[in-house]
């Protein structure tokens, strides 16, 4: 493709990632997980179309400085389509999202820290290490990518480094609920209770009267008086107080003169590891001590016995959110296993439950899986026999503090037997802000 065919290609995926934020815009929500994977679709085809554009550019440029030489010297002929010279082409414009390993080791603290010692390698017998704090932002750009430099910006996905077969549980939740940043050890929010709705027509007031008085003999009533009626939530504020969440690693000293296993160690175990406690945090955190108070015990959340079936019980639910929570649901979300139990649910037509056709697809089905309008969506965390479906806006993690890396031998008995220690940690708390916009479906029959 020439340049100007690929520029129009650049501008038909952004008009269609734009269409699909819009939807949400316009509708006051965030990103469904559908919506979510389009636009990183967009994203990532807007990322390819970019450095194909980089490079035509870049062949274009060179095919015309190569004419130019020619022209001056007579000697060369202009180099033609399909050439050595055209195919090599040019690098591609702009950079990767980078991990958090990646950033680490990139950054210019790590750097000066390690160019103290002769050829970035610490002898064995150096002692004493602790390095210099590496800053990364908030706990999202700790858990996330953080390198957002190429035009697709925050719709890429993380480059994955380090033992790509390392087994590792699938995190939803983070990406559900809603984020935020505070400055203080402590948070405090109004929590909405029930709403009242006291709407009513009202008549012209008779009279100036108090409520309550008698003016020719007549007790003035509220609605002689043309008193509006007052609705609204229940209201109640409560403090969150900022938690903090950490882990460390062991290495040997020689392991930090490797940028390849610094990487490993950050993303695939740290990294995860935090990943992994914010989502159970958030979900099943008893509240007590360091603990989040997760969704799940959190009071006024509403709840949904099992009734008739699975489907049934999981569109009565999805009604309480709209009814008493007065929200929209955004989610299911489901441990993997009652996941399954709704895949496998048949139509019946042979005269067992466990005859006929798939309701949802069957083996050959694909795309993202929805019920009752809504996406399902996968969680480990959550307990088998319950799920949730929600506005999942309505809860919120506050970042308090910049995640940090730091490496040290100040450690046990490190000292001497050259180990050193990766730690990493974040402070955040978690709060619901509305709990009648969740509701807890009980699946047990």
């Amino acid at each position: 493709m020439n340049p100007d065919e690929i520029r129009g290609r650049i501008v038909a995926a952004m008009k269609s990632a734009r269409d699909v934020a819009a939807v949400a815009e316009n509708a006051g929500r965030d990103f469904t997980p559908e919506e979510r994977s389009q636009v990183k679709q967009f994203g990532e085809q807007i990322t390819g179309l970019k450095a194909q554009l980089d490079q035509a550019t870049a062949d274009a440029a060179t095919r015309e400085e190569i004419k130019a030489w020619g022209a001056e010297i007579g000697l060369l002929e202009p180099a033609k389509a399909g050439s050595v010279l055209e195919l090599a082409g040019a690098p591609a414009g702009g950079r990767g999202t980078k991990t958090a390993g990646e950033r680490f080791t990139s950054s210019p603290e790590w750097k000066n820290w390690m160019g103290q010692f002769p050829e970035n390698r610490i002898p064995d017998s150096y002692k004493g290490l602790r390095s210099t704090p590496v800053a990364f932002g908030g706990f999202k750009d700790l858990l996330t990518s953080g390198d957002h430099s190429t035009s697709a910006g925050i719709l890429l996905e993380p480059q994955r480094l380090g033992y790509q077969d390392f087994p590792r549980r699938p995190l939803v939740l983070r990406d559900l609920v809603s984020t935020g940043t505070t400055n203080t050890d402590t948070i405090e929010y109004v929590k909405q209770g029930t709403l009242t709705n006291n709407a009513a027509p009202v008549p012209e007031a008779t009279t100036a009267a108090p409520i309550g008085s008698t003016v020719n003999g007549t007790t003035v009533t509220p609605a002689a008086a043309g008193l509006k009626p007052e609705s609204g939530f229940d209201f109640e504020k409560v403090t969150e107080v900022v938690r903090t969440m950490a882990n460390w690693m062991p290495a040997t000293k020689r392991a930090l003169s490797d940028a390849a296993q610094v990487r490993t160690i950050i993303d695939t175990f740290l990294r995860q590891n935090l990943e992994q406690l914010l989502e159970d945090e958030i979900l099943a955190g008893p509240g007590t001590g360091e603990h989040f108070r997760g969704l799940l015990n959190t009071p006024g959340i509403l709840g949904q016995a099992y009734d008739t079936d699975l489907l049934v019980t999981m569109r009565r639910a999805k009604t309480k959110v709209r009814t008493v929570g007065r929200a929209t649901a955004s989610a299911y979300v489901l441990n993997p296993e009652d996941n399954e139990r709704i895949d496998l649910l048949r139509d019946g037509a042979g005269g067992s439950p466990n005859s006929g056709a798939f309701l949802f697809g069957g083996p050959a089905g694909n795309g993202v899986q929805t019920l009752w309008g809504l996406p399902r969506v996968e969680c480990e965390a959550m307990p088998v026999g319950t799920a949730m479906v929600a506005d999942w806006r309505w809860a919120t993690v506050w970042d308090r503090e910049q995640a940090a890396l730091q490496v040290s031998d100040s450690h046990s008995d490190f000292f001497i037997r050259n180990l050193v220690a990766f730690l990493v940690e974040i402070r955040a708390a978690f709060g619901v802000i509305r709990p009648s916009a969740f509701v807890e479906i009980d699946l047990t029959a």
